[in-house]
């Protein structure tokens, strides 16, 4: 078995005479290694691409493309239960916006919660009306659901995830 050599870090001393030392030195994580493109891009099947940090389980906030985003795990069947049999919620969207919450619920391979083409996301209805769309950093998001931090927070977006 092939071992890399441990990476050095040039370390100068102060003397009449400039001394160039190499110093081994060690890397050490305290969370598991996840792959490059976990954190630095997305891109879609729609096309969408994202190329900056991107939410994940071990990444509990970024800065995506609409602002701060974090996650959150509840059970979103209540929200979908109002959305597709057209009860409460479903007034609170407007008719030009319907369309985009018309899709099934499932939760994707990563762990992110979506309505149909949609990541459902939870944001500032003030500003992010429901059923508008959002780009996020793990692709775009429909606004089903709002929370506390929209108050100190208003860009804020939090991502419906299974994490």
């Amino acid at each position: 078995m092939e071992t890399e050599p441990a990476p050095q870090e040039e370390v100068q001393t102060e003397t009449a005479e400039t001394e160039t030392i190499l110093v081994e030195t060690e890397t050490v994580s305290a969370e598991p290694e996840a792959e490059e493109s976990d954190y630095s891009s997305t891109e879609t099947d729609s096309g969408y691409a994202w190329d900056g940090p991107v939410l994940n389980a071990y990444v509990g906030t970024v800065n995506g493309p609409s602002g701060k985003e974090t996650y959150y795990n509840l059970d979103m069947s209540g929200i979908v239960s109002s959305i597709q049999n057209h009860t409460w919620l479903w007034n609170d969207i407007a008719p030009e916006y319907r369309d985009n919450v018309a899709g099934e619920y499932w939760i994707r391979d990563d762990g992110v919660k979506m309505l149909g083409d949609y990541i459902m996301v939870a944001a500032n209805l003030d500003v992010h009306p429901r059923g508008t769309l959002v780009e996020t950093s793990l692709g775009i998001g429909v606004v089903v659901d709002t929370g506390g931090f929209a108050s100190s927070n208003a860009q804020q977006l939090d991502i419906a995830v299974n994490w």
